[in-house]
């Protein structure tokens, strides 16, 4: 079983089986539909809700497949820093 939740990840706004308002943000899990990620209630917060958002999910399905993706993160930019 993997450590999270599986991808790729998905956003989509507005009302659904966990988002209750027309702002509501739902980050989901394309594998596996019983798993809601996260919820951004559009009505409350006054940060673009659906940018990050999308911001989150395009990270994680980037990252997809990756075994440690922190560790992949540390060493691409170790390689970028050492580039002239």
């Amino acid at each position: 079983m993997s450590a999270h939740t599986p991808e790729p990840w998905c956003i989509h706004r507005g009302y659904s089986g966990y988002a209750q308002f027309p702002a509501d943000v739902v980050i989901e899990s394309m594998a596996d539909d019983e798993w809601c990620v996260a919820i951004a209630i559009g009505d409350v917060l006054e940060v673009p809700a659906e940018a990050n958002a999308a911001r989150i999910v395009a990270c994680v399905n980037a990252l997809t497949g990756i075994e440690n993706p922190a560790e992949w993160v540390a060493k691409a930019k170790e390689a970028l820093n050492g580039r002239s």
